[in-house]
């Protein structure tokens, strides 16, 4: 891993550098936030290890300006005893985990194998089709939990036993998103933890659902793409056809436009498993983007669509204008690419189903509005 040291303590500095390096570890350090910011935006790295209080920038003000400036960059703080409140807040600003001063080597490297851990599964998740960041309208779903299969194994950011008791759940097992780290209590930035709590749901249970509440925590502290990953990798590849995912919105964040997004990704990311096998050809995100782009400028030649599209691979590229060219969804003209009527009727399905926010009758995630009330609510 190439990991980046801050700490203005250059002995400390050097003594981490000296451990991690037996590990086989590519390091790098700084002696400020300010320099560890100058390297970041410049070189790649995989983990910051930063201390949480040095000179006029702190390891937080640190992590909360890697996040502001979109740099995907795991952390772990490191910080004294009496800091643990400030090591939480860390946290819940996107910090993956912290270590408490003085500290043994063996815990320092469980940590760094829990970042790698985190790291292969935000690697190896298949993602699924982005959605134009277009505010949701009016959506609302009604259905009962009674539809439901038992037993039930609810998440939340909240006591998840007032939620079993909100939705008359009985004997449900219960997993706590939250920085007490407390019995089952998982912090929202451990994505691969709370992944192997809802594989082993699946595994030992024979049928079930999962009540998720608080999906905005998630979204708090990991990227869109992230979120969307995770998501994704959880439907397509844990959830089995004997087990449903709900998702729990809260309905006083329903003017909100993230959880808007949050809601509209969530269900056209449904309609991408319905649809994948009629309309396989634009389950590609970049496919997508051609066909959205050609819809709007009619023709292009193939350098300016490369322009326009956040492309990395040319020949990636040449492949899917090659594959959607085979399919009767673009033709070329003189070197101008356009959309036949059949792209053109792909256009419009792909705007219709990002637009109402289309959602699989068969399939075994929803999205839901979480109001609160004694009785028990519709969802």
């Amino acid at each position: 891993m190439r990991i980046l040291i801050v700490d203005d303590n250059t002995t400390f500095l050097e003594t981490m550098s000296n451990i991690l390096l037996l590990d086989q570890h590519e390091i790098f350090t700084a002696t400020s936030a300010e320099e560890a910011l100058e390297v970041i935006v410049k070189e790649k790295f995989d983990l910051l290890l930063t201390d949480l209080k040095m000179g006029d920038l702190s390891g937080i003000d640190l992590i909360r300006e890697i996040n502001n400036r979109g740099i995907d960059l795991m952390s772990i703080v490191i910080t004294g005893y009496g800091s643990i409140d400030s090591a939480v807040e860390a946290m819940k600003t996107g910090a993956y985990d912290y270590l408490l001063k003085p500290f043994e080597v063996s815990p320092l490297r469980e940590k760094i194998e829990e970042v790698q851990k985190e790291l292969r599964l935000r690697n190896n998740i298949s993602f699924s089709l982005p959605v134009n960041e277009q505010i949701l309208q009016d959506y609302s779903i009604e259905s009962s939990l009674d539809e439901y299969e038992r037993p039930f194994l609810v998440i939340s950011n909240e006591d998840p036993q007032k939620i079993a008791n909100e939705y008359k759940i009985e004997n449900a097992l219960n997993i706590r998103l939250g920085f007490a780290r407390g019995a089952n209590e998982i912090p929202p930035t451990k994505l691969h933890l709370l992944q192997h709590q809802i594989e082993e749901f699946v595994r030992t249970q024979e049928q079930g659902t999962i009540i998720f509440k608080g999906i905005e925590e998630l979204f708090r502290v990991h990227s869109w793409t992230h979120f969307k990953g995770f998501l994704d990798e959880i439907s397509r590849n844990i959830l089995s056809s004997n087990f449903s995912l709900i998702l729990l919105v809260e309905e006083k964040n329903q003017d909100n436009a993230v959880s808007h997004l949050l809601i509209h990704d969530a269900l056209s990311l449904l309609s991408i498993q319905a649809f994948n096998s009629i309309i396989s050809l634009i389950s590609h995100p970049l496919r997508k983007d051609i066909i959205n782009l050609l819809k709007s400028h009619r023709k292009l030649n193939f350098n300016k669509i490369l322009e326009e599209l956040p492309v990395t691979s040319s020949s990636s590229f040449a492949f899917h204008i090659k594959k959607l060219v085979q399919e009767d969804i673009l033709e070329k003209d003189d070197n101008l690419y356009y959309l036949t009527s059949r792209g053109h009727y792909f256009a419009e399905i792909i705007f219709i189903l990002e637009k109402i926010g289309f959602v699989d009758p068969g399939s075994k995630i929803r999205v839901f509005n979480h109001i609160r009330r004694a009785k028990k609510p519709t969802l």
